[in-house]
């Protein structure tokens, strides 16, 4: 049987939960995602998109992680990576694309951008705010950033 599609791009089993195989997923986001990537011209990958609430602690995910499946509108949330790019260039796009698309429309299309360097994954979400809320984890510590680009700066200078 062939696999559900999302999107073009993207099959319901990158979404599904690794504890209970549940892959309820809010349009808003895959549309979302799927314009990036087809934005961005590169593929993307989904390493952990719905989380029933068993397997969000399991893996000591946020109490109130956007990942964590709700039954009305699916998940909101999903962790990307590469192959093309590391995590730090692809949060880099990412960021870009999110101001160009804000900055026609009025608002963000991405409203939590989390950066995992130790993880090698960025973490997007369309949680329903009007303003995007920025974070990067590394050493177990997560720290609010106000852009990722003094970090990737940072980060691309130290390792050229």
């Amino acid at each position: 049987m062939p696999e559900k599609m999302l999107s073009p791009h993207f099959a319901e089993s990158e979404f599904a939960c690794e504890c209970c195989g549940i892959a309820k997923v809010h349009p808003g986001f895959i549309s979302t995602i799927e314009d990036f990537r087809c934005w961005f011209g590169m593929i993307i990958c989904v390493s952990s998109g719905c989380r029933c609430e068993k397997h969000n602690r399991a893996i000591g995910g946020a109490s109130a992680s956007q990942d964590i499946f709700d039954d009305k509108v699916g998940t909101r949330a999903g962790d990307l990576w590469s192959k093309d790019h590391t995590c730090v260039m692809l949060m880099y796009f990412l960021e870009h694309w999110n101001k160009l698309i804000q900055k026609n429309i009025g608002v963000p299309p991405f409203t939590g951008l989390g950066l995992y360097p130790e993880n090698a994954f960025v973490h997007v979400d369309v949680r329903p705010q009007n303003h995007i809320s920025r974070w990067v984890r590394e050493n177990g510590v997560y720290r609010t950033v106000s852009s990722f680009k003094e970090y990737y700066l940072t980060k691309t200078l130290l390792t050229d």
